[in-house]
């Protein structure tokens, strides 16, 4: 089924596309994960360092996200996986 999550369990299922947030300080890097996603039907915004990652991560609702533990704007490695999972 692609980029598609299917939501609910009767035969009225709504489907909807993945949402993905990639935060890595390389923009090639981003770049690419954009591309590959895309090519999989997923939706992709990204973001450049911790302290955006955090700030997204709290607006937006993400099926999943993939990150550079070494993001610049942040103490340590974990502290943006600790704040996203307290949003």
């Amino acid at each position: 089924m692609g980029g598609l999550l299917t939501v609910g369990h009767t035969s009225t299922t709504a489907e909807r596309r993945c949402r993905v947030l990639v935060a890595d300080e390389e923009d090639l890097v981003r770049q690419l994960l954009v591309r590959i996603l895309d090519e999989h039907g997923i939706d992709a915004d990204t973001v450049g360092d911790g302290r955006k990652l955090a700030a997204m991560a709290a607006r937006g609702c993400y099926d999943l996200v993939i990150m550079d533990l070494m993001l610049p704007g942040q103490e340590e490695g974990f502290a943006a996986p600790r704040q996203i999972m307290c949003v």
